[in-house]
């Protein structure tokens, strides 16, 4: 669980908050990374689209026939690429967060079959308000990325969509006048804008902040357990008390915490001791289960 602090620059109310997990760090460093490119890319076209000649240092074939077209285009690539891998940061966070106890029986309804939009319904309804317009943002987000990738239909819920309209107003104010119906219909007809993009990644993170912190605020012995398992620590701890002496142990367990989940050492001072030893005895205990 990483302490630490971010910002963003896109479309939305995304204040800067604690973020307590690595899979919240993942999720934003990713984001934030994309956002930085895509901006630098709209810069660039910006600059085709003035005119700017290809230098000849390129070695590469471009005679647009269209400067301005061209540069449309290419920037609708980039903000379509944007999206997708937003979408797969959002899922992946939705992937790390439900390897925790609390949530096997709803993982027992999913199966192969079971889409990424509706994986993240399913987890988010049981951390912040069914009627959250920022889960129905994320999910959004994960159909615009299937119909860019697959070239099919959008398959957000009816109810889904209801949800954003409903809130349009707030959604309005809370993100810099983003228009629901414009949204909506840039969605049907598969022509997202930057202003879609920022705003629908804007309300990813700030639902993956939400659930974050309700995951987070009370976490037990068995989520801490499977946490780590989840980052392999447990296969360095292993390691650590089977070719460190004794008294360094303890760093060496705090080293690889800061290492590889800054912040989870703490959690796992709660209920281990420091030695590591009672965290293997626990590991012995599950494979008799």
């Amino acid at each position: 669980m990483k302490a630490g602090r971010t910002s963003s620059n896109l479309g939305g109310d995304t204040t800067i908050k604690p973020m307590t997990s690595t899979a919240l760090k993942q999720l934003t460093d990713e984001i934030g990374s994309s956002s930085f490119y895509l901006n630098t890319i709209v810069v660039g076209l910006d600059a085709v689209e003035s005119g700017h000649e290809k230098p000849a240092t390129l070695d590469i074939f471009w005679e647009p026939k269209n400067r301005q077209d061209a540069a449309r285009m290419a920037r609708k690539f980039a903000v379509e690429a944007f999206m997708v891998r937003a979408a797969e940061a959002l899922s992946a966070y939705v992937k790390d967060i439900s390897i925790l106890p609390r949530f096997q029986k709803i993982k027992e309804t999913l199966d192969q079959d079971t889409g990424a939009s509706e994986k993240l319904e399913q987890i988010a309804n049981d951390l912040v308000a069914k009627e959250s317009y920022l889960t129905a943002g994320g999910m959004l987000l994960i159909s615009w990325r299937n119909r860019i990738v697959h070239d099919g239909k959008l398959t957000l819920p009816h109810h889904r969509k209801q949800i954003l309209i409903k809130n349009a107003v707030t959604l309005s104010e809370n993100y810099r006048n983003l228009s629901v119906d414009l949204l909506l219909n840039h969605a049907e007809n598969q022509r997202p804008t930057l202003k879609d993009a920022s705003c629908l990644i804007a309300m990813a993170i700030n639902l993956a902040r939400e659930m974050d912190e309700k995951v987070h605020s009370n976490l037990g012995k068995e989520d801490v357990f499977a946490i780590i398992c989840h980052y392999k620590l447990d296969a360095g701890i292993k390691r650590i008390l089977g070719g460190t002496a004794d008294l360094k142990i303890p760093l060496s367990i705090e080293r690889l915490f800061q290492t590889h989940a800054p912040g989870l050492h703490s959690e796992f001072l709660r209920f281990f001791d420091p030695s590591g030893k009672e965290f293997l005895d626990n590991c012995s205990e599950h494979r008799r289960q």
